[in-house]
């Protein structure tokens, strides 16, 4: 037949009888007693009093450091609820400058009628706060006829080193970023609209007169004139 297990309270009270029976300090058996209460919250009262017979100091010893462990863990609890609260409202309020600075991007893009091509390089998360369900679908299709760094470079037959070039000066500047996953791993990468590459295509050979030209320029040193006295 199984051996009944004894009531929490009495396996407490034992083993706080034997650790006093092993001459171990106050401080260790209120420790343990504090642990007991802790584990068994339902049961803290009637622990308490079970101890309180055995040793009335050690009961209220381990009653104070109790409520001191309570009130330190509660303390603890608030404090990290209010630094995510303050975590929480700073995410917001970044959010929502983020948003009103798009918002203004976009009534400028709006007043010139180019809100649509605007919302081509907005991501899909952000497109709800601008568009409608109709002008969004417009975007996705524009969206559509996107061309890589590498497609852009074998349709206009020019370099990365060039394709960089006129996107940092605005001849040829990329429509949107994507992330894209090569090789296990995310990468934001540019993306250009074939309709304004083509539109582009017969002023490259000018771009690359001009940069040619400003770079003779730069080459150029002026002539060291030799002053006799």
């Amino acid at each position: 037949m199984a051996k009944k297990k004894l009531p929490i309270e009495l396996r407490v009270s034992n083993k706080v009888k034997n650790k006093i029976a092993q001459c171990l300090p106050l401080k260790d058996v209120s420790a343990y007693v504090v642990s007991a209460m802790r584990q068994f919250k339902h049961k803290r009262e009637s622990i308490l009093i079970q101890v309180n017979d055995i040793n009335p100091l050690i009961a209220e010893t381990s009653r104070i450091l109790y409520e001191k462990v309570v009130k330190s863990a509660s303390e603890k609890k608030a404090l990290e609820r209010k630094l995510q609260d303050d975590t929480n409202n700073e995410i917001k309020k970044a959010e929502l400058d983020r948003i009103q600075k798009l918002n203004y991007q976009y009534q400028i893009a709006k007043s010139s009628g180019l809100e649509i091509r605007w919302g081509v390089a907005l991501k899909p998360e952000d497109r709800k706060h601008f568009f409608n369900a109709s002008e969004i679908k417009d975007i996705v299709a524009i969206r559509r006829e996107k061309l890589s760094t590498y497609n852009v470079r074998v349709l206009l037959a020019c370099s990365l080193a060039e394709i960089n070039r006129w996107d940092e000066e605005g001849l040829l500047p990329h429509a949107f970023k994507q992330v894209i996953h090569v090789g296990g791993k995310a990468n934001e990468a540019r993306f250009w609209l074939e309709s304004e590459v083509m539109t582009k295509k017969n002023e490259i050979e000018g771009w690359r007169k001009s940069y040619n030209l400003k770079k003779s320029f730069k080459r150029k040193k002026s002539p060291l004139v030799k002053v006799v006295g």
